[in-house]
């Protein structure tokens, strides 16, 4: 350290308690031990010094005399002081003091050596002004300096204070030489006596922190530091710093207070709360919350662990949501989604969250998480048997139009038919008197022969087929028998599993095999196809149903839905099934129904 004199105070050669250059050498100058500072100075490798030589880092006009101060020390077995020039790619003074030490391992004397830095003592030496330079650049530092500062000696006496300190304590350097008891409250006179003498007896710096009351009756905290030095007399002084952190610690102690108020209210509180640090990144989740997923507090982390227990179909969408909301800079969010409980299970959460922004930036979100689960459940059973109920009514209605359809058919057959056979029997009756009349007579027998035939096809489509004694299966085929008479195009039926497609619900049989004959219809009016295909087959608990022709095909973005198709989207809507049509022109048609049917 430098020397230094102020005013009434003085500040003499201080030596800090641990040298920065500290080692052990051997007669020839081979370092045995050197301390971490040491070898910093030195600018190389702690290895390469190890292997090298004390002398080979002293300027060479020094060595002479630094070899013979050894010389010296080992025969009077008393410690030597002594200033030598150091190469640390320049050249620095460092003030020595070289101890005699016990012999090594090897028999070879070893040398204890301890050094300061003393850059500015030479100069200082040969230049006077140097001195005052120094002085004036340590008092305007010091007193401009926002900690208190101050020296005291061993009986407590103000050696130093700066002005800082004085005018904290409303007084002047009249202080100086005087002691703390004097000059200030016997408290803060009791605390730094007791920082005071640890520091003596133990010689190591102390740090702690103080409280002061002020005449107003507020506090004032202080960070103080104290540590030893040594005087030019041999005298024991201690330094002080003191830095005013009232403002940090009050803020400190009201955030603890307030996270501690927090952390109760959470732990009180039954709603599943979480606060999200996204400067630190990390995630408070409070006990209502933890117990809801059924993890251990030491268990969850950050966010990416929790987009991770996200169901898989679930996860992107609440990724989407919050990354749409900080883009927006908006405050508030809310979204629903399926969370992995510790258990396996899939809880249904309802998770809202408040963005706080600082400066238009995001540095907090918090929120809370409530179970959903029972209420998605009682919604799913609701929309269930909702649909259960249309589903009865939609059956109902079916039933009623087959039963209708039926009827229908029957009178067709039964008595209009019957009527025109009546008609045509009289008509036979009639005798013709000319070509004419034969001509006219002939034309209206061959209508009422169309229109028994006509009435006989449709009496056919409209009664319902006897699904309950020959099956699904064998009315299809009817069905395919019954177009080979008109002979519209070649059909080819294929069916796997028959014993299961037989045992679905008799509705639902019905509902395929009208599909069947809706399509077949279309294909017949409007294909023109000279091959069609017709697959039925259970896969799972689901059943398919694919006719497909080689027709004309149509476009099935501008084609509007006729009666034909429109039947068949109803009939499969009703079961909660699938319609895939696939056409274009000039690719023919290929329709795929997929129903639940067990």
């Amino acid at each position: 350290m430098e020397r230094i004199e102020m005013g009434k105070g003085n500040v003499k050669d201080a030596d800090c308690l641990i040298p920065p250059y500290l080692s052990v050498i051997d007669v020839e100058g081979n370092f045995v031990f050197i301390n971490f500072r040491f070898y910093q100075n030195l600018h190389s490798n702690v290895l390469s010094v190890l292997h090298t030589s004390f002398f080979s880092f002293i300027h060479s006009d020094d060595l002479e005399k630094c070899q013979s101060t050894m010389a010296s020390c080992l025969l009077t077995k008393k410690k030597s002081t002594i200033e030598l020039r150091l190469k640390n790619g320049s050249h620095k003074w460092v003030r020595w003091q070289i101890s005699d030490l016990e012999k090594g391992e090897n028999h070879l004397e070893r040398f204890l050596l301890t050094g300061e830095d003393v850059v500015f003592e030479e100069p200082i030496k040969k230049n006077p002004l140097l001195w005052e330079q120094r002085e004036a650049l340590f008092t305007s530092f010091m007193n401009h300096s926002p900690s208190f500062a101050w020296i005291v000696d061993e009986k407590e006496n103000v050696v130093y204070a700066n002005k800082g300190l004085l005018d904290h304590l409303g007084a002047d350097e009249r202080v100086l030489n005087r002691n703390i008891y004097d000059i200030l409250p016997k408290p803060i006179a009791d605390a730094g006596h007791e920082k005071h003498t640890w520091v003596l007896e133990n010689k190591l710096p102390h740090s702690s922190i103080l409280k002061s009351p002020q005449k107003d009756g507020s506090e004032q905290v202080f960070h103080v530091t104290t540590f030893p030095v040594k005087g030019t007399h041999a005298e024991k002084l201690v330094c002080g710093q003191a830095w005013n952190i009232t403002e940090s610690y009050q803020a400190k102690a009201l955030l603890k207070k307030n996270n501690e108020r927090l952390l109760y209210l959470s732990r009180a509180s039954s709603e599943a709360i979480w606060d999200w640090n996204m400067q630190t990144g990390q995630i408070f989740r409070n006990q209502a919350l933890l117990k809801l997923i059924g993890y251990h507090e030491e268990k969850p982390s950050g966010l990416s662990w929790w987009y991770n227990q996200i169901h898989p179909k679930d996860r992107k969408k609440v990724q989407q949501k919050i990354e749409h909301i900080l883009a927006l800079k908006e405050s508030a969010w809310e979204q629903e989604y399926r969370f992995l409980c510790l258990d396996g299970s899939y809880l249904s959460v309802l998770d809202r969250g408040f963005v706080v922004y600082e400066n238009s930036i995001p540095i907090r979100m918090v929120g809370s998480l409530q179970d959903v689960t029972e209420i998605k459940q009682l919604e799913a059973k609701l929309i269930s048997e909702k649909l259960k109920k249309q589903q009865q009514i939609a059956e109902a209605i079916l039933q009623a139009q087959e039963q209708e359809r039926t009827r229908i058919g029957h009178e067709l057959h039964d008595n209009v038919n019957q009527i025109l056979f009546t008609c045509k029997l009289y008509l036979d009756l009639v005798k013709a008197r000319d070509l004419a009349e034969k001509e006219i007579k002939g034309k209206t027998q061959e209508f009422i022969l169309l229109a028994i035939e006509e009435i006989r096809k449709l009496s056919k489509d409209l009664v319902s087929p006897p699904l309950q004694e020959i099956g699904l299966i064998s009315c299809i085929n009817k069905l395919i028998e019954q177009l080979d008479v008109i002979n519209p195009f070649e059909m080819q039926f294929v069916f796997e599993d028959k014993d299961k497609i037989e045992s679905m619900d008799y509705n639902i049989k019905m509902t395929l095999f009208r599909i069947t004959q809706e399509q077949v219809k279309n294909i017949i009016k409007y294909s023109q196809a000279n091959n069609v295909s017709l697959q039925l087959s259970v896969i799972q608990k689901q059943v398919h149903l694919l006719i497909e022709d080689d027709g004309i095909g149509f476009d099935a973005r501008q084609a509007r839905r006729g009666i034909g198709l429109s039947n068949i989207y109803e009939r499969t809507n009703l079961y909660n099934g699938n319609v895939d049509l696939k056409t274009k022109p000039g690719h023919g048609c290929k329709i795929k129904i997929v129903i639940p049917a067990f």
